[in-house]
């Protein structure tokens, strides 16, 4: 039994990620990174909506001066100044911080609205629509789940363009606005549910990274590092005790049934005591190493544990045996108690309390086994290693997030491995959203070209303008954007064909709008080339190529813009406007592609925490297995060597699981530096490791593992212990039979039998001892 990796870690992604709990758990998370961002947005509109409303005279002539100034203030400023603050600060309110947020920006948009209808007429326009989509686009930046934000978003704008209809006259250059500000509304949230599908991927992975790195692969306890933390976050001044089993003559039963069978029955003792400890939470259940486990009590009556610590070792006598085999084990145990758990708050502590169990624990073995040995109470000040080393875990991961570098305009990886692989994996990911944005706007494309005949321009000159616009720049320019995300040679250039393809698209709108709007003409509004910008962070343009040609082709827009048209109150706000949506969008399209990143490393990092020994840091059992699996279905002959550390488990009971921590950590990293693309090694039990071999020839082989194995029985981490322990080993060969493990599992037993410390070859190949 093993446990397995998630299917987003593995390839597809389920249909539900989170369960209901794990739900409820990450929009916890996502509340509070959205306070946050609410706290940032607050001020910036504030400020605008005063600029507007306060010094509105500044901003408007005399002739369209707003009216009813103080209840607008009152609206527009103070109700949604308070209302953010509630929404981004108040504690007491956090549940209520979107419906809070949500209503602050309704009363911005119908002051807005408000200001725009008294002072719009005929010939002139103060405030234009851009503003308003753009106060509820400012939605997007405070994080709102997509199932809440798309129907905001649906109704704001309907709300907005019924408000249209009603008061201003249905003009076709106010039809091509409304379904322009339509676009520039719903494009964006095609990132925003990115966003928000990468956020619960990477919380999840992020979750499972934590749980892997506290869980033991084979049994599904909590591991030693849990352990440890669980103890180090006890409640200060309450007992605690710890009791360690161990399955007595566990060695024998790998000799005589092999290690799978002795596999099974640790997962069985396992699941025994995860099922005994599940529904008691002054009771905490971990495997320490090999077949020992140990249970932590608090705040647990002594007596009461000594009842309940022989209660668990008993039971596993009831486990029915385990096939092949055909008797059950026992186990022995040695408990301590601690009166005052005050000091325990470092591996130095926490390993103390586990030798002075230990001791008991030895006691119950010398005392004939199958017993619990009950050590005297100890207190905090008793605790002490003398200044022994502490033995440390080796590939516990880091925060992911330190390995990725972020400037004002750039993100990247450090390792340029990390970088190239994310790149491939996120470009395969997104070419189909591309690919939808791209072939959407052909789309459009070809509509508006289809139905230029019957457009209300009266103009020929303008209609043929549009059709050479729209025929002859817009629509191959679009094509090329889908090319790049279907034809197999342009795939690795996507990303620049997609940014020339809306560079094109946005010359060819603004040739148009240059020469169409001094003629009173207005079949371009500003709102188009502005959603073609936005298309990009929904396309998820990496933000180094994002971030300078947003700016660029805003700049231009805006160039052309001032260049060709006079610069009015109106069209200043619309250009501040612009450049502050873009802005938000860049924004968003980081957060989006910071996420993505963050996911991929930590679920790279799951996988190989998943697949790593954390005391050796070599691959473990589960790697090894699917190294086996993937050399048979490849049919290359290969050779399989098990090694096995000789009487490891006096050493440990003698010198104890520091020494004996130190001695597998110093054979594991020099095995380690056998391993090439044809030779992997593993660690795939207590004091076991595998060699996996190809493409090597027998004789030669049998040489260099004998070479090897006497080199490495010279291992001695620490010249206080006495001669250096040694190996046996065994050796097999590949064939068309699924039995190479139990082949070698055999010649290592053959080996141990034959008196250790040698090397045992399937066929009799016999070597001859030469330096490697």
């Amino acid at each position: 039994m093993t446990v397995g990796l998630p299917s987003y870690i593995t390839g597809a992604l389920p249909s539900r990620m989170l369960t209901p709990h794990d739900e409820a758990d990450f929009r916890v998370s996502f509340n509070t990174a959205a306070r946050t961002y609410r706290a940032e947005l607050w001020v910036i509109l504030m400020i605008g909506m005063a600029l507007l409303l306060v010094f509105d005279d500044v901003f408007l002539d005399a002739e369209h001066q707003i009216t009813h100034k103080l209840l607008l203030v009152i609206v527009g400023i103070a109700l949604p100044v308070l209302l953010r603050w509630a929404s981004a600060r108040s504690v007491r309110l956090a549940r209520w911080s979107t419906p809070l947020y949500v209503v602050s920006v309704v009363l911005d948009i119908v002051v807005l609205l408000a200001v725009r209808i008294q002072t719009t007429d005929d010939d002139h326009e103060t405030i234009p629509l851009l503003a308003v989509i753009a106060v509820l686009l400012s939605l997007l930046l405070v994080q709102i789940r997509f199932e809440i934000l798309a129907p905001l978003l649906i109704v704001g704008y309907a709300g907005v363009a019924i408000a249209e209809l009603i008061v201003f006259p249905l003009t076709p250059s106010n039809q091509v606005e409304l379904f322009a500000s339509a676009a520039v509304t719903f494009i964006p949230l095609g990132t925003v549910y990115a966003h928000e599908r990468t956020l619960r991927r990477t919380w999840l992975v992020e979750r499972e990274l934590g749980v892997a790195a506290r869980t033991d692969s084979l049994t599904g306890l909590p591991n030693r590092r849990a352990a440890e933390e669980h103890l180090a976050a006890l409640p200060p001044n309450a007992a605690v005790s710890v009791a360690i089993f161990d399955v007595d003559d566990f060695k024998h039963y790998n000799d005589d049934f092999g290690h799978p069978a002795g596999d099974r029955c640790l997962a069985m003792i396992g699941a025994s005591l995860r099922a005994d400890t599940l529904d008691h939470h002054t009771e905490f259940a971990a495997r320490l190493s090999g077949e020992e486990f140990i249970v932590v009590w608090h705040d647990r009556d002594g007596a009461d544990v000594v009842e309940r610590a022989e209660t668990l070792r008993t039971r596993v006598g009831d486990i029915a045996p385990v096939p092949p085999a055909d008797r059950t084990v026992t186990m022995s145990a040695g408990l301590c108690t601690l009166s005052d758990p005050s000091r325990l708050r470092s591996d130095v502590e926490f390993q103390s309390l586990i030798d002075r169990a230990d001791k008991a624990l030895y006691a119950a073995k010398e005392s004939g086994k199958n017993r619990l040995v009950v050590g005297p109470q100890i207190d905090a000040e008793d605790l002490s290693l003398h200044g022994q080393k502490v033995a440390q875990s080796s590939v516990y991961p880091a925060d992911a997030a330190d390995e990725i570098v972020t400037t004002a305009s750039q993100l990247r990886f450090r390792d340029s491995g990390d970088e190239d692989g994310f790149s491939r994996s996120h470009n395969d990911r997104i070419l189909p959203v591309r690919r939808l944005v791209m072939g959407g706007f052909a789309a459009v494309i070809a509509t508006m070209f289809s139905v230029q005949s019957l457009s209300v321009m009266t103009s020929a000159d303008s209609i043929e303008l549009s059709r050479v616009v729209l025929g002859g720049l817009m629509f191959p320019a679009s094509l090329l954007g889908v090319a790049g995300t279907v034809v197999n040679r342009l795939r690795p250039y996507s990303t620049h064909l997609y940014i020339a393809a809306c560079g094109v698209i946005l010359i060819a709108q603004m040739i148009q709008r240059s020469i169409q709007l001094p003629q009173g003409i207005d079949m371009v509004p500003i709102l188009w080339p502005l959603a073609v910008i936005l298309s990009m962070s929904v396309a998820q343009i990496p933000f180094s190529k994002l971030l300078p040609a947003s700016v660029l082709y805003l700049a231009a827009i805006i160039a052309i813009d001032v260049t060709v048209l006079p610069v009015t109150t109106s069209r200043s706000i619309t250009y501040a406007t612009s450049i502050l949506m873009v802005a938000t969008t860049i924004r968003l399209a980081y957060r989006v592609e910071f996420s993505a990143r963050l996911g991929w490393m930590s679920a790279r990092r799951l996988k190989q925490l998943s697949n790593t020994d954390t005391l050796t840091g070599l691959p473990n059992r589960r790697a090894f297995d699917a190294t086996v699996a993937s050399w048979r279905r490849s049919g290359e002959p290969h050779a399989l060597v098990l090694i096995d550390v000789d009487r490891f488990k006096a050493f440990n009971d003698e010198f104890g699981h520091l020494a004996g921590d130190d001695r597998l950590r110093e054979v594991g990293e020099r095995l380690a530096a056998y391993a090439t693309r044809d030779v992997v090694v593993a660690r795939v039990g207590g004091e076991e490791f595998a060699v996996l071999v190809r493409r090597c020839d027998r004789t030669d082989l049998c040489s260099a593992v004998e070479a090897a194995r006497r080199k490495l029985s010279t291992v001695r981490p620490d010249a206080s212990l006495p001669a250096a322990l040694t190996l046996s080993a065994g050796l097999a060969f590949s064939t068309d039979r699924d039995d190479l493990v139990s082949r070698a599992d055999s010649q290592l037993y053959r080996a141990k039998a034959e008196g250790r410390d040698r090397l045992a070859v399937e066929h009799a190949v016999q070597p001859s001892v030469h330096s490697v």
